[in-house]
C-alpha cells in the first residue's frame, strides 16, 4: 500500500482485496469466512489474490459430482465456469470505496461487477445483477434476498452454496492495505446506541519503515464525535468519568483532535491513516521506533439513552 499523503486524520475508504506479508499471520480477531479464506495466502497483491481464489474455486467446481443435473444445466454450468475463468483472466475486479472494512460490492461505481454479478451479466441476467446492486450492493451472497438468485443459480447448474464460494474472500483488511499482526483488547467493547460494539482493526505493516498504518473502526453511531487515543501501555478502567464503555489504555495517554465519523450504509465508521514518524497527539508528536508497542483505542460520543461517551475495542501493535 503506498504511503498516504493526506492529513493523518482524514477518513478514507478502503478497497476489498487484502495482502498480508507471508511471514505474518492474520490477527487473532480475524475469523475466516470459508475454508478457502482459512487457507488463503494473503501475500499476493490484490488482483493476484482474487485470481488465486477464483482458480481454487474453479478447480473445486470442476471436481464436483454433477451427475444429477439435467443436460441444459450441465451445459450452463460449463459455460459459467468458462465465464469465471475469463473474468479472472481479465482482472476487471470491483473496488468497494464506500466502506472501510473488507466488504463485498456487487457492482461498483465504474460498473465493475463481482464474480457472481459478472456471471449474471454474461449469462443474460443483467437486470437481476443491477437489481441486487441497487438493493443489496454490499451483501454476501447468502444474505441476498432477491428471489431471482435461486432461479438463476438453478438454471446455471450451480447451487447457492457454490455461488457463495465464488464470491472472493476478503481477509481482515480490504484491498488497500495489508493485515499486520496485532492483539485485540477489550473485545467486544460495550454496546452503543446501535446495539452493537464499535470494533477496531489495523491495516498496514508492522515495519516502521513502511509507515502505512491505518486504524479502522466500524459500527459507530451516526455523526459520532471521536478522538483516537494511544499509549505505550495497556490497562483497564471500567466506565471512566461516567463513560458507557471501558478504557483499555494506561500510563501516558495521548489523544487526537476531535473528528466526526463518516456515515456508511448501516453505521458510521472511521479510517485513520497515521504517520509513524510524527504521531500528532496531544503533548506533542511521537515517533514510533522498532521495538515499540503502542495501544490504540477510539473514544466517541454516544446516547444510551442520554448523552454519554463510549469506547471501541483496542489494538496493541508491536512494531519492527
Amino acid at each position: 500500500m503506498p504511503r498516504l499523503t493526506r492529513p493523518w486524520f482524514a477518513l478514507v475508504a478502503l478497497g476489498v482485496v487484502p495482502t498480508i506479508a507471508s511471514s505474518q499471520t492474520c490477527p487473532e480477531a480475524f475469523a475466516p469466512r470459508t475454508a478457502f479464506e482459512a487457507r488463503a495466502d494473503f501475500s499476493a497483491p490484490g488482483a493476484a489474490q482474487i485470481r488465486a481464489h477464483l482458480a481454487d474455486v474453479i478447480a473445486y467446481l470442476e471436481a464436483r459430482d454433477v451427475s444429477g443435473l439435467a443436460p441444459a444445466q450441465l451445459a450452463a454450468r460449463r459455460e459459467r465456469i468458462a465465464h469465471l475463468a475469463d473474468y479472472a483472466a481479465e482482472g476487471a475486479f470491483p473496488i468497494n470505496d464506500l466502506w472501510p472494512s473488507p466488504t463485498p460490492i456487487f457492482i461498483d461505481a465504474h460498473d465493475r461487477a463481482c464474480a457472481v454479478g459478472d456471471l449474471m451479466r454474461r449469462s443474460g441476467a443483467r437486470p437481476l445483477a443491477y437489481r441486487i446492486a441497487l438493493q443489496q450492493n454490499f451483501a454476501y451472497v447468502p444474505e441476498i434476498e432477491e428471489p431471482g438468485v435461486a432461479e438463476w443459480a438453478a438454471a446455471s447448474g450451480l447451487t447457492l452454496d457454490e455461488c457463495a464460494l465464488i464470491q472472493p474472500t476478503y481477509g481482515p483488511c480490504g484491498g488497500s492495505g495489508t493485515a499486520l499482526q496485532y492483539r485485540t483488547l477489550c473485545n467486544p467493547a460495550a454496546l452503543n446506541s446501535l446495539g452493537v460494539s464499535a470494533y477496531m482493526s489495523a491495516c498496514g505493516s508492522n515495519f516502521t519503515s513502511q509507515n502505512d498504518l491505518v486504524i479502522n473502526v466500524n459500527s459507530l453511531p451516526h455523526q459520532a464525535t471521536c478522538m483516537l487515543l494511544c499509549s505505550r501501555d495497556a490497562g483497564f478502567t471500567a466506565n471512566p468519568a461516567g463513560s458507557q464503555g471501558n478504557l483499555c489504555l494506561a500510563g501516558t495517554i495521548r489523544r487526537s483532535p476531535a473528528f466526526t465519523a463518516s456515515w456508511g450504509p448501516w453505521s458510521a465508521w472511521a479510517s485513520i491513516p497515521l504517520d509513524l514518524q510524527a504521531l500528532p497527539f496531544s503533548g506533542g508528536t511521537a515517533v514510533v521506533v522498532p521495538g515499540d508497542t503502542w495501544v490504540f483505542q477510539l473514544w466517541y460520543r454516544d446516547s444510551i439513552p442520554t448523552p454519554t461517551s463510549n469506547f471501541s475495542s483496542a489494538v496493541a501493535i508491536t512494531f519492527q
